[in-house]
Order: structure tokens, then C-alpha cells, then sequence
């Protein structure tokens, strides 16, 4: 059985349904670990009836730190304005960066259109990195509940702007 994979292509994996990926179930130390594609997130989402259920991986290597806005959110994984839901479950976010939302960026509609949705249970996120904000999560207009998840050394590079002579 092999335990690692890499998304290969050009992109990231854009959900548009319902996409469930369940890995190994032995223990947080054996799961199954997707890497990213080069320079890219694993997971997209902009779409209502977008929804993603990850069971038991590790999702590294996600870097779009290196892009403008809006595509340098969420490193890993990005909800956009059009909605979607996340359920994660037993997974490890590790090693991603991004210029928000190192491991993980929900950005719904709007403060009355919530539409980004995301629920992490008994997970992992850890060593992100984010240059402007939310070195592991990041949120804005959206709904979101963690459950009995370790959010650990993620780390904001943000740097103050400096002052003026």
C-alpha cells in the first residue's frame, strides 16, 4: 500500500459536488499524505453545492504564497465567495503557505451570506504559514466549528510597514 500521493497538473482539484477522500484509518501517525501540485493549494472551492469530506490524510505542500490577490489565500485549502463546506475529519493541515489562511482561508459571501462553511473534527493543523494573516485558519464571513483539534507553530510572517522619516 502506498501511503503518499502528489496531485499532479497544473492546478489544484476545483470541487464542484461532493468529493470524499477517506485514507487510512490506523492512526494520526499512519495516514495516507497527499502533497500538493508544485506552487499550487490541494483543494478549490467556489461553489454552493461544493462540498469536501477528508477522512484520515495529511495534506502538505500546499504553497500559493507567491500569488497575487485573490489567489494567494487559503494554502492548502480555499473556500471562495461562492460558497462551499469542509468537513474534516482525523486529517493533519501541515507545511502549507499562503498570503492568508496558511493552512486553511473560509471567505463567504457576506456578513448575511455565510455561504463558506467549514467543520474540522479531531484534526491537526500545524506549521502553516501565512505572510499577512491566519497562519493556520483563516475566516471571514463565514461559518466554522473545531472540534477537539490541535492548532499548533503556525506561524504570521507579517512584517509592519515601517515608518516614515
Amino acid at each position: 500500500l502506498n501511503k503518499n500521493c502528489t496531485i499532479s497538473g497544473n492546478n489544484h482539484v476545483a470541487v464542484s459536488n461532493t468529493l470524499e477522500i477517506v485514507g487510512s484509518n490506523e492512526d494520526m501517525n499512519n495516514l495516507i499524505t497527499i502533497a500538493a501540485a508544485t506552487s499550487k493549494r490541494h483543494f478549490y472551492l467556489n461553489n454552493a453545492n461544493a462540498k469536501l469530506i477528508l477522512r484520515y490524510l495529511k495534506l502538505v505542500g500546499g504553497d500559493v504564497s507567491s500569488y497575487s490577490w485573490p489567489d494567494y489565500y487559503g494554502g492548502s485549502i480555499y473556500i471562495y465567495t461562492n460558497g462551499g463546506e469542509l468537513n474534516l475529519y482525523s486529517s493533519i493541515v501541515f507545511n502549507n503557505k499562503a498570503g492568508n489562511g496558511g493552512g486553511i482561508f473560509a471567505w463567504g459571501a457576506s456578513s448575511t451570506n455565510k455561504n463558506a462553511i467549514m467543520n474540522i473534527y479531531n484534526s491537526i493543523i500545524q506549521n502553516n504559514e501565512a505572510t499577512n494573516s491566519g497562519g493556520g485558519i483563516r475566516m471571514s464571513a463565514a461559518v466554522g466549528a473545531i472540534y477537539n483539534t490541535t492548532i499548533d507553530n503556525n506561524c504570521l510572517l507579517y512584517t509592519s510597514p515601517s515608518p516614515r522619516d
